[in-house]
């Protein structure tokens, strides 16, 4: 889930409550933007607040406002499926409204958000359609074979489709293993994924998609306190799945909101 870390002036969390609207549930922890719907359809009617979702990165947190502090349902009262101009909605929740708010949201290493790889070699790790100029950025094997599985690296260098990292993998990559990719600090954030809590890794194309998600800091959980991710101390590490217990690595990010309803418009 998303939550608050600081705001860049200064400013305590501006918590309000506002209009939401979905068909079946918000959760704490998620970023919300302004509704789309034609005003004359019902539903959110372009006034409250939906999940910052959008399948098409770009679109993703346009006109956004915060983070959801609260769950509401179908069950809530008023549902949060009530049409914003009905006399039985709209629903309302708890929402940080700063304009200049940090989130820190997680990464997901989640199956249904990692890549199958083609292979490493030495240094080169082959993946289709991966994209060209991410240098600085981070490859990740969370669900792979034995020596490969739990290995971060960072990419000094990059082409379309392969990239070259800071050392070898203990064994070869094949195309069973899988990878994701961690963005680095002052960069365009990978999309959300479908809930709107956790930042995806998409499918290694849209790395450089503008999302409206700009990453202030990249930060890394060990098992050693929340660091900063940083190319002199956490390169060539291995066996981050036995991490935090054996429940594995957790990467997150620092995120500004960078078209917000209330302030900054881009």
């Amino acid at each position: 889930m998303a939550k608050w870390s600081y705001d860049l002036c200064g400013a305590e969390p501006i918590l309000r409550d506002m209009p939401v609207y979905d068909a079946a549930t918000l959760v704490d922890g998620e970023f919300l933007m302004k509704g789309t719907t034609d005003p004359d359809s019902g539903a959110d009617e372009g006034i409250s607040l939906v999940t910052g979702y959008s399948a098409t990165a770009a679109n993703s947190c346009i006109d956004a406002v915060g983070v959801c502090n609260e769950t509401v349902t179908t069950a809530s009262s008023p549902s949060c499926a009530s049409a914003y101009s009905t006399t039985t909605g709209p629903c309302y929740a708890k929402v940080i409204i700063n304009p200049f708010a940090v989130y820190q949201t997680e990464h997901s290493t989640a199956a249904a958000d990692d890549v199958a790889i083609t292979s490493t070699s030495t240094t080169t790790c082959t993946i289709a359609s991966l994209a060209d100029d991410i240098d600085g950025f981070w490859v990740y094997f969370p669900i792979s074979t034995a020596g490969v599985q739990g290995s971060l690296r960072l990419i000094t260098a990059a082409a379309s489709g392969s990239c070259t990292m800071d050392s070898a993998l203990t064994t070869d990559g094949t195309a069973s293993d899988t990878a994701v990719l961690i963005g680095p600090p002052n960069n365009y954030a990978f999309n959300l994924e479908a809930t709107a809590t956790k930042i995806s890794s998409s499918d290694c194309q849209a790395v450089k998609e503008a999302t409206n998600l700009m990453v202030v800091q990249t930060l890394i959980d060990r098992g050693q306190g929340v660091e900063i991710m940083r190319p002199a101390v956490h390169y060539a590490l291995n066996d981050l799945d036995q991490a935090n217990h054996g429940t594995g690595v957790k990467f997150y990010y620092n995120i500004l909101l960078k078209d917000h309803l209330f302030g900054v418009q881009e």
